[in-house]
């Protein structure tokens, strides 16, 4: 049974090596007036969110893994990091629908030594300037055992009410006996490109 976590809990990602990142979001529908018009229409019309999912590596150092966007960073646009140790499966413009709407596959036992920590973000850098988190329902994130496609745990944020661009959902870092899976639930509100997050840092609270 998944573990519902809540901001800053922490769950240990004991024995598992091949996990599935999954995010998931819905735009609030557009309400109309009621009458005729409204009755045609069933009330609310679904609208399209394209809010972009992504993962940020950082090294021992705690800085950007490799200095750049194309190595630190796994997104619609970079969707394969170290040889497939991190898979990326695509944009998606929508969000409409039930189930993950964009997802990063992860083999945590192929990840380089290098590599401590990874952030999870949400993001809108790429939708037009009124579309923020404010307008989000149902946003979550979710760890997966990929083989099994057993849930381990979910965390559904609750600070998305904010009109910044970016939202860092989770993190998962090296723990003493293994990876540990972080919720976070942090607005970004100086984050306006891909490449501000590599400057954020997102250290632990």
């Amino acid at each position: 049974m998944a573990q519902f976590l809540i901001e800053d809990e922490e769950m240990r990602l004991n024995n598992v090596s091949l996990i599935r990142v999954g995010f998931g979001w819905e735009l609030y529908p557009r309400q109309y007036s009621a009458g005729f018009l409204g009755s045609l229409l069933g009330g609310a019309k679904p609208e399209e969110a394209d809010c972009d999912a992504s993962a940020v590596l950082f090294d021992r150092d705690d800085r950007p893994a490799g200095g750049k966007l194309s190595t630190c960073c796994i997104y619609y646009g970079n969707t394969n990091l170290y040889d497939f140790t991190l898979v990326h499966n695509g944009d998606n413009l929508t969000g409409i629908g039930a189930g993950d709407d964009e997802s990063i596959f992860i083999d945590l036992h192929r990840m380089p030594e290098e590599i401590v920590r990874i952030a999870f973000t949400f993001d809108f850098f790429k939708s037009p300037r009124k579309m923020n988190f404010g307008r989000l329902q149902e946003v979550f994130i979710r760890v997966v055992e990929d083989e099994s496609g057993e849930e381990l745990c979910r965390f559904e944020p609750e600070n998305t009410g904010f009109a910044g661009k970016a939202l860092l959902a989770a993190q998962i870092y090296r723990g003493e006996d293994g990876w540990v899976f972080r919720a976070e639930g942090r607005g970004l509100a100086d984050a306006q490109t891909k490449e501000d997050l590599m400057k954020i840092g997102f250290e632990k609270k």
